[in-house]
């Protein structure tokens, strides 16, 4: 006897009807699981995907904008006794001609003892400058006796290495205010006791 298969029927069989439910009740069996397998991405009322597993979107790398840089303190703290930021007294006294020797014993007058770093920054300036000026007059008694003695040319000589000395003195002056105008700290280590000596010595008038 030929073995039928599930679709091998005859409508009028009375198991009909219960073989085509079993047929049809196996393929909605099917299509359940399949949608049982999509079932993963739901669409809410907005429209957009939401997934049982979300990962959270990426952060954008943090950016600092250009100048947005906090400033240094020294830009920012006003000098007791002074009433200007510290890097302004701290560059002032290396002002060239002189000039900084002028504002390095009044910020020594003005400026009290608690403000010790403006203070010995202006007595090494006033230091420094006091050591230029003696080199300076070096120059000078120098060209006097070759003037004296030695003749044209030695005189010549000696211009020449003073105008040098003068161009050295101005460029290194430049460059300890720019650097104290930044904030950083001058440090000149043969000036170091007479600059502390000076500090003792010069009292100020707020104190």
């Amino acid at each position: 006897m030929d073995k039928k298969s599930k679709y091998d029927t005859d409508p009028l069989e009375p198991d009909y009807a219960r073989q085509t439910e079993k047929v049809w009740g196996g393929a909605t069996d099917d299509a359940e699981a399949e949608a049982a397998t999509r079932r993963y991405v739901e669409f809410p009322a907005g429209g957009s995907p939401v997934t049982p597993a979300s990962t959270p979107p990426p952060q954008p790398f943090a950016t600092t904008p250009i100048g947005a840089a906090a400033a240094p303190a020294s830009l920012r703290r006003r000098v007791a006794g002074l009433g200007v930021a510290e890097n302004i007294a701290m560059a002032l006294p290396y002002v060239p001609f002189y000039i900084g020797a002028a504002f390095a014993i009044l910020e020594l007058f003005l400026a009290p003892r608690r403000e010790a770093r403006v203070r010995l920054n202006a007595a090494q300036a006033l230091a420094l400058h006091i050591a230029l000026l003696a080199g300076g007059l070096l120059f000078r008694f120098s060209r006097f006796l070759a003037d004296l003695t030695l003749g044209d040319l030695s005189v010549l000589l000696v211009n020449i290495a003073w105008l040098a000395y003068q161009v050295a003195t101005l460029v290194f002056l430049a460059a300890l205010v720019i650097k104290s105008w930044r904030g950083e700290e001058v440090k000149l280590e043969p000036l170091d006791r007479i600059s502390k000596r000076i500090n003792q010595l010069v009292d100020p008038r707020n104190e």
